[in-house]
């Protein structure tokens, strides 16, 4: 439980990443495969941001979420 799983997808154009809490509780972030380098690790820290901040869990919009994590991994 609460492991972080990071694994390399193809994902739709102009998705760079994702997590998913399963049932689990484990997190499953999903990075889209094509992402240069310095584009995975700015996703990868947007990810964790979300998870590190409890997103997952939270009832807010996905708008101010998104803006929080922006936020906190300066991108």
């Amino acid at each position: 439980m609460d492991n972080i799983i990071i694994r390399k997808i193809k994902l739709p154009n102009g998705l760079f990443g994702l997590s998913i809490k399963d049932p689990a509780g484990d997190y499953n972030v999903y990075l889209a495969d094509w992402l240069p380098p310095d584009l995975e690790r700015a996703t990868l820290e947007h990810e964790l941001a979300h998870i590190d901040n409890g997103h997952l869990e939270s009832e807010l919009p996905v708008e101010v979420l998104e803006q929080r994590a922006r936020e906190i991994a300066r991108w």
